[in-house]
């Protein structure tokens, strides 16, 4: 069964597509140390996100698009991620999106459930809820053995964000 948020979550998507560069362009014209960095970052989410729930006000808040806003040190370029498909938990933190292969994948990351792990990895590559590749332990593994999946690639991304893993 497909969720009937679909469509208007792709319209909602799109219309972030379309609009985000030019906004993070803006808002982040001058990065002048990682603290104003940070803070520009914080409160770009917040105007896009008060901007979709305002322009898509029938898509519930935990359904709308989400975006991840990342700056290149050396070249001091925008790195920018979108989500491309719904994801139906709200307990996921989105870390990125790659596209492998020729396959989109959304990354995110959550608490597990297994005290020997503290995270687990998810790598969704669709709309439907069991379109999703999930890992605690081997992302890691695969990560320092230099293997380039979409999990071991969400696994780098939780490192660089400065979560410890």
């Amino acid at each position: 069964m497909t969720d009937p948020n679909i469509p208007l979550f792709i319209e909602a998507r799109d219309y972030l597509v379309s609009t985000i560069e030019e906004k993070a362009n803006i808002y982040l014209s001058g990065m002048w140390d990682p603290l104003s960095r940070f803070i520009l970052i914080r409160e770009t989410y917040k105007v896009i996100n008060r901007e979709l729930h305002d322009k898509f006000p029938d898509l519930p808040k935990e359904y709308l698009p989400q975006c991840k806003i990342r700056v290149d040190e050396e070249s001091l370029s925008l790195e920018i991620g979108i989500q491309v498909y719904l994801n139906q938990d709200p307990k996921t933190i989105f870390l990125g999106n790659i596209d492998t292969a020729g396959v989109n994948y959304d990354l995110y990351y959550r608490e597990s459930w297994d005290p020997n792990f503290k995270y687990v990895f998810i790598a969704r590559y669709g709309h439907d809820p069991i379109s999703v590749l999930k890992g605690s332990k081997t992302p890691a593994a695969e990560y320092m053995m230099g293997i380039q999946s979409p999990l071991s690639i969400a696994y780098h991304l939780a490192l660089e964000e400065g979560i410890m893993v």
